[in-house]
């Protein structure tokens, strides 16, 4: 219970509000979200680095070199708030039927029926 509450608190809950007024239930789903951000954070980091790594590692050709930063620059720009907000856009009609075909199913339009 301890690490409950320290992390609710290292998250800006205060220890009034997680005593008397949050219910058990309210006190773990806070516990759950703020635990799922941490996780969030350190896939970043981890992606961050890899992606680091892999561009200060020795190349051998200028071709390898451009294409190394030019897939730091994708990912760079992957992580702006455009980006994310273009991820999050609800997907189409078109979308989930080319989902449905990827995986096999087959997926026909509706036949106009003007004769």
């Amino acid at each position: 219970m301890g690490e409950v509450f320290n992390t609710l608190i290292t998250y800006g809950h205060s220890i009034d509000n997680i005593k008397w007024k949050y219910t058990m239930e309210q006190v773990y789903f806070f516990f759950e979200r703020c635990k799922r951000m941490e996780l969030n954070n350190l896939r970043e980091k981890a992606m961050v680095t890899a992606n680091a790594m892999l561009l200060s590692s020795p190349v051998y050709s200028k071709k390898d070199a451009t294409q190394r930063r030019m897939a730091w620059d994708r990912f760079i720009n992957s992580l702006t708030w455009g980006a994310l907000e273009k991820k999050a856009n609800k997907k189409t009609i078109g979308d989930f039927r080319n989902m449905f075909s990827r995986i096999g199913l087959k997926v026909r339009k509706k036949k106009d029926s003007d004769s």
